[in-house]
């Protein structure tokens, strides 16, 4: 499914075990209420106000605090590179979110939300993903 980026916020900023340096941004989309999770590689286009994105959007439970959230998943199944696409590329993403999802439960990041809207910092709701 197509969404549109109305809102992004920078969650918090973190290092995957990997070392790779992540952001997890809190989105608003004009097809979904609410805010919306997305953590990428800090390397990658971050996602702008007007952007269209190609994915799904999946309820979660943070395990941590047992509140609901959702949590936007890229599709990416015309990617280049030879790596794997479809149905199998997808169940990598999974078992990476959920340790990411893991990491945040256990508290193993430190999250500083804001919201950068036309140039200017906006306060995120309080705790949109359950995590604080």
């Amino acid at each position: 499914m197509t969404f549109t980026v109305t809102h992004v916020a920078i969650h918090s900023e973190w290092k995957s075990k990997y070392g790779k340096d992540m952001i997890t941004y809190a989105l608003q989309l004009r097809e979904k209420d609410g805010w919306v999770q997305l953590n990428q590689m800090k390397s990658t286009k971050p996602p702008q106000v007007g952007d269209t994105l190609e994915g799904s959007v999946e309820e979660e439970t943070n395990r941590g605090t047992g509140k609901v959230y959702y949590k936007f998943v890229k599709e990416f199944n015309n990617a280049p590179g030879g790596g794997p696409s479809g149905a199998a590329n997808n169940a990598i993403l999974e078992r990476i979110e959920k340790k990411i999802d893991l990491l945040l439960a256990n508290n193993k990041v430190e999250a500083e939300p804001e919201v950068v809207l036309g140039g200017e910092n906006v306060d995120l709701p309080d705790d949109p993903f359950g995590d604080m």
